[in-house]
């Protein structure tokens, strides 16, 4: 997953991972939590609706994210 600063087609203010928290149906409380990890926090998790996040940020590989549903 590029996490990076680069825009998608069709959504040209948000980065590829913010696109797809926002197809998740993220709320923006988790979706401000997730964006604001810094690599100290660790292992973090988050559950909205019938999705449950887990994720970690490392400074050289970005984001580690992971959602199941149901």
């Amino acid at each position: 997953m590029n996490t990076s600063s680069e825009s998608t087609s069709g959504c040209a203010a948000l980065t590829t991972f913010e696109y797809l928290l926002d197809e998740l149906a993220a709320p923006d409380s988790v979706a401000t939590h997730i964006l604001n990890t810094v690599l100290i926090d660790g292992q973090e998790t988050a559950s909205w609706g019938d999705i449950t996040a887990s994720w970690m940020y490392h400074l050289d590989d970005g984001y580690n994210f992971v959602a199941t549903h149901g």
